[in-house]
């Protein structure tokens, strides 16, 4: 049996102001002896799916709900997409192709307001095996940003919330944003139509797989790994250096998957050893 306890503090209103469901609501009523509470469980459940909101209410729309009537929840979410602007400043939160975003990053909300700590399900279990894998900093560091934002939810919670959001995250940005930076300086000799294809061709391999910069020069410090058409200067020298051809053949990219993967397991070691105690979500 769902309790009035058991649903958001907000679920009336949404199902309310939705012209769809709250029709809904009315025929399952007419041709069903259901507690209303229980048909409130049920249409609520419509908002915790992405697609939903492209055909019943937008998220702009659920948002103003949630803002008037669920401040917690509203905070979170807002605050949450404040920490991505100061991460990505050029990001437009308000782009048509940002609208998925959107929709998983309420649907995940509300999701975790109605169903609290469950979140075992077999797309957690791969999100989270991929995650610990690939990308081990993501769920942590999203964690710990939720805890600034609502510092008393319980264990089970935080990790619901917290995938919730990684979901949102990566669909719009990569999750290396969290891996140790990989500094790349790119040396050619080549004209420079032929030097924008290489560029172009280095960065295609690298910005799904790695958290990295892609320079020309470096003034102060030095590059994690260089690759170059050309030989390079003696103050080059103690850096790892590939040396490739301008079209970044078949064995230029093997080595420089490999060499990005020494760079970053080394990176890993340190960060380790420098602080012992971190901990996976």
């Amino acid at each position: 049996m769902i309790l009035e306890e058991h649903l958001p503090n907000y679920s009336t209103q949404l199902i309310l102001k939705n012209n769809y469901l709250s029709k809904l609501s009315d025929t399952i009523k007419k041709f069903f002896e259901i507690p209303d509470k229980e048909v409130a469980f049920i249409l609520l459940t419509f908002y915790t799916f992405p697609e939903s909101y492209n055909y019943f209410q937008d998220t702009a729309s659920t948002l103003v709900l949630l803002k008037n009537f669920s401040e917690q929840s509203y905070n979170s979410l807002i605050k949450f997409v404040n920490y991505i602007e100061l991460k990505h400043p050029k990001w437009d939160k308000n782009a048509p192709s940002s609208s998925l975003f959107w929709s998983v990053l309420i649907s995940g909300r509300i999701f975790v307001d109605i169903f609290g700590d469950i979140y075992f399900n077999s797309s957690a279990v791969r999100i989270f095996k991929h995650a610990n894998t690939e990308s081990p900093h993501l769920l942590p560091s999203i964690k710990k940003e939720i805890q600034t934002i609502e510092p008393n939810l319980s264990k089970n919670t935080f990790k619901s919330l917290t995938l919730r959001y990684a979901q949102a995250y990566i669909l719009e940005f990569s999750p290396q944003d969290f891996e140790p930076e990989i500094k790349i300086l790119l040396l050619t000799d080549v004209t420079l139509y032929i030097d924008m294809i290489t560029q172009e061709r280095i960065e295609n391999l690298l910005h799904d797989k790695y958290n990295y910069t892609l320079e020309r020069n470096f003034a102060i410090g030095k590059p994690d790994l260089i690759l170059s058409t050309r030989l390079i200067e003696d103050k080059y020298k103690r850096s790892k250096v590939i040396y490739i051809n301008s079209e970044v053949n078949k064995k230029d990219v093997e080595n420089i998957f490999k060499s990005c993967k020494e760079i970053l397991l080394s990176k890993k070691k340190n960060e380790i050893k420098d602080s012992p105690n971190i901990k996976r979500l």
